[in-house]
């Protein structure tokens, strides 16, 4: 009898660990597929963001209506920086877009910069350029490698190289709208859920069969 208590109490061990193993997979399993829901990654699509709406006022630089724009833009997972003297409203009363001037007032000569919270399996970019040469857009990849170039309005589609950042060099005014989506990259790979999956399946069997 004395001799069967240590394998009777390393039994009951290796069944709780189990269970405990099971338990863990499984929260592991569900925080995938509920975070998954949460962001949207499942049920969402790509995200328009519009500076038509914002005000113009054509004697100052950093327009208060910037300010919210940029908020909006940061909550929907890009962040907007410019690399001179300030963000500006142009592009006319009723229709206006977003740009930045590099060295004086209403120059639209500088440059913005977009940073994506994870890489854009789907951009596009709708600019207003009035003037020669033209505005250059340029897309990187998470390795900051240059993945595409483009002069005035452009769509990209991500194919095989996702876009993590972009810069607008501008020339004159700036860009309207922009689309992007951010949802593939919050769902976990097919291999990563599979083996999930197996791991569970895995411990069920097994704890039966003890």
């Amino acid at each position: 009898m004395g001799e069967l208590q240590p394998r009777i109490l390393l039994r009951r061990t290796i069944v709780g660990l189990i269970l405990l193993g099971e338990v863990v997979v499984r929260r592991i399993f569900f925080f995938f597929i509920g975070f998954a829901l949460i962001t949207g990654s499942v049920l969402g699509g790509p995200i328009t963001l519009s500076f038509t709406g914002l005000t113009d006022n054509t004697s100052g630089n950093n327009e208060p209506s910037i300010a919210g724009a940029l908020a909006t833009a940061a909550a929907a997972g890009l962040t907007l920086t410019q690399t001179g003297l300030a963000f500006n409203v142009g592009c006319g009363t009723g229709n206006t877009c977003l740009g930045a001037d590099a060295v004086n007032v209403n120059d639209f000569a500088g440059l913005i910069r977009g940073v994506f919270a994870g890489d854009a399996s789907y951009l596009a970019i709708t600019f207003v350029n009035a003037n020669a040469p033209p505005t250059v857009t340029t897309l990187f990849d998470s390795d900051n490698s240059v993945i595409a170039a483009f002069n005035n309005n452009f769509i990209y589609s991500g194919g095989s190289g996702l876009a993590r950042r972009f810069d607008i060099q501008l020339t004159f005014d700036a860009f309207r709208t922009i689309t992007f989506d951010l949802g593939a990259q919050t769902i976990p790979e097919p291999a990563t859920a599979l083996l999930i999956g197996a791991g569970l399946m895995a411990l069920k069997l097994f704890r039966r069969r003890r």
